[in-house]
């Protein structure tokens, strides 16, 4: 695990838990809980039901709704995976729900998801005065810049270098792709950091390739939303023992849908990024990028995720009675694209086996011979 990133992602979950009081609404449903146990009245049923109400509005107006789902590994090893998001909120509500008349259990069980949340920010705390006094930073990205993070699951490689190899090759075919239709230059990105337990890496490339990976992403998330709904119906097809041309027809159907998405993106692509290129061009990039898409579709299948970042550039210090230089607008137009693109993505919940059948490997994305 990369210290830095680790200690960039657990600072910002002791702000948003801290600042936003996650802990202390729960102790004020947690007492009308108790209150109500002790001496049942309305006024202690209203109290629950405004923490409740709290909680849910706690949680939306912070960033723990759009947690990036490459921090997911590190949330998980503070021991805080299912107490990011509104899970949280629906959570305690299913306790409630499930506890009427209200009893003992109910209060035990959400009193032990505040300790787990009060006992991962002290430990936070500690480890990051640690940090302090060994002299380890905070990374975050420079101002100006940039930055793809992509989740790998190790399952989908098997550990295997030549697998590996091939998924750097896809990547890199991605950005290439993305920087020729976004720049007109096709540029390959740079290592930034990797985080090797759940092997995640980070790259640096220009702001506006950054922008239209997280499109292309957020495209096929979209589309693969509806996926999901076809990939539950057929693993209950498959536990009812369905015939196997019947699973075929959902399988079918999740490769209809994601094409789909993919053509009506790329239709879109080729009236406006691509305006101004030869037919030649135009045509060249879009048969990359619809092969390209496909692929890293099938690979979200299988858990691989892929998110932007961005730092807008700093303001530069004038002089009393100088003007600001402004910066173009269109440049700094691209970063607050990147931040809200970026918000869209999504924490996909997956149920049953991956159904998002994959293309053969082509030339590029073949590991190299041994033999030269």
């Amino acid at each position: 695990m990369n210290t830095e990133r680790f200690y960039l992602v657990t600072t910002f979950l002791h702000q948003q838990f801290t600042e936003h009081q996650i802990s202390q609404t729960l102790q004020t449903i947690i007492t009308g809980i108790q209150d109500h146990i002790n001496e049942p009245a309305r006024e202690n049923l209203q109290l629950i039901t405004q923490g409740l109400d709290q909680l849910k509005s706690n949680i939306e107006g912070s960033r723990l709704v759009r947690v990036p789902q490459t921090w997911m590994p590190i949330i998980e090893t503070v021991g805080l995976r299912d107490c990011v998001g509104l899970m949280l909120h629906t959570r305690v509500k299913e306790i409630i729900a499930a506890s009427q008349p209200l009893v003992n259990e109910a209060q035990e069980e959400i009193t032990k998801i505040k300790q787990v949340i009060d006992n991962a920010l002290a430990a936070i705390a500690q480890i990051h005065t640690g940090f302090e006094m060994i002299h380890i930073q905070k990374e975050a990205l420079e101002p100006g810049t940039a930055e793809l993070s992509v989740l790998l699951p190790r399952d989908m490689f098997d550990d295997g270098w030549d697998h590996f190899l091939k998924e750097g090759q896809l990547i890199d075919r991605l950005v290439k792709t993305a920087s020729d239709i976004a720049t007109s230059h096709a540029e390959t990105a740079k290592i930034r950091q990797i985080s090797s337990s759940d092997l995640t890496l980070f790259l640096i490339a220009t702001p506006p390739t950054v922008l239209f990976v997280v499109k292309v992403v957020n495209m096929i998330l979209e589309a693969y939303e509806r996926v999901l709904k076809i990939r539950k119906a057929k693993a209950e097809a498959e536990a009812a023992e369905m015939p196997t041309k019947v699973l075929r027809e959902f399988e079918k159907e999740a490769n209809k849908t994601i094409t789909n998405a993919i053509n009506a993106f790329l239709e879109k692509v080729k009236k406006t990024e691509l305006k101004g290129r030869t037919a030649a061009d135009r045509n060249t990039l879009l048969s990359h990028m619809k092969d390209i898409a496909e692929r890293i579709a099938m690979r979200i299948d299988r858990g691989m995720r892929i998110e932007g970042a961005a730092e807008p550039p700093e303001r530069k210090e004038t002089g009393e009675g100088e003007e600001a230089p402004a910066e173009p607008d269109e440049a700094l137009a691209i970063f607050a694209e990147i931040e809200d693109a970026s918000d869209k993505v999504r924490y996909l919940e997956t149920a049953g086996e991956p159904i998002l059948g994959l293309p053969k490997p082509t030339q590029e994305e073949q590991p190299p011979d041994e033999n030269g």
